[in-house]
Formats: structure tokens, C-alpha cells, sequence
């Protein structure tokens, strides 16, 4: 059997759960290393990936789960937001190269200094 090679951390990953499609990066869904849900997706990084390793697709190409959508979104969003934790610790050490306006920085701010919160936690933030 040939192999189809290792994913990349900031491939897009498509998901069928229930019945639902979610596309989210690999790198999301590997956020949380102790998770189920990474666990069963580590192996796309496998350098010898075969078609026999991969987790089930279903007839589009998706990787299917068959857990309830609803309780998956909750967690995916969960993942979303320790990425997000995750750049942000990384732009602060001035170990990433992150995109920094997705972050709420510009390229004259210093590394450290957040212009105003943004994103969906943005309101819970304390100035």
C-alpha cells in the first residue's frame, strides 16, 4: 500500500459529526494532546501514513465521528480558543511569526502591548 504522507499542522480538516460538517486546521484539533478527539487525529502526522491508518471518511472525504454535533461544536470551540491562548503566549516570547492583526496587534506595537481586546472573549478581558 502507498503512502499517502503526513498532514501538516495548518492543513484544513474537514469533519463530518453527526451528520454536521465542521472545518477546522489539524493544528486545532491537536491543541489538547490528553483529548480524545487528538488522539484519534495524531495519526495524520505519522510520516508513514497509509490509507489503512487514516480515520474513517465518509463518502465526500470528510473525516466522520459519529458523536453529536452540538457537544462537538462546545469542544472544537474550546480547542479554537487554546490556539488563540496558545499565539498569544508565543507573540509575547516573540516566538511566533503569527499573523499579528488577527491578535489585535499592529506591526509597530511591541510584542507585549494588546491595542484592545478582541474576538469572542474580548468582553471579559480586564483593561
Amino acid at each position: 500500500m502507498t503512502g499517502v504522507g503526513p498532514f501538516k499542522l495548518s492543513d484544513i480538516v474537514q469533519l463530518n459529526v453527526g451528520g454536521q460538517r465542521f472545518d477546522t486546521t489539524l493544528r486545532t484539533l491537536l491543541v489538547d494532546r490528553s483529548s480524545d478527539v487528538s488522539q484519534h487525529f495524531a495519526v495524520l502526522l505519522d510520516s508513514e501514513l497509509t490509507p489503512s491508518k487514516m480515520p474513517p471518511r465518509d463518502a465526500d472525504g470528510a473525516f466522520f465521528l459519529d458523536r453529536d454535533p452540538e457537544h462537538f461544536r462546545t469542544l472544537l470551540n474550546n480547542f479554537r480558543f487554546l490556539v488563540e491562548l496558545q499565539n498569544k503566549t508565543r507573540l509575547r516570547s516573540g516566538k511566533s511569526h503569527e499573523s499579528l492583526s488577527t491578535l489585535g496587534l499592529e506591526d509597530s506595537d511591541s510584542v507585549g502591548e494588546i491595542k484592545k481586546p478582541v474576538g469572542i472573549f474580548s468582553k471579559f478581558r480586564r483593561s
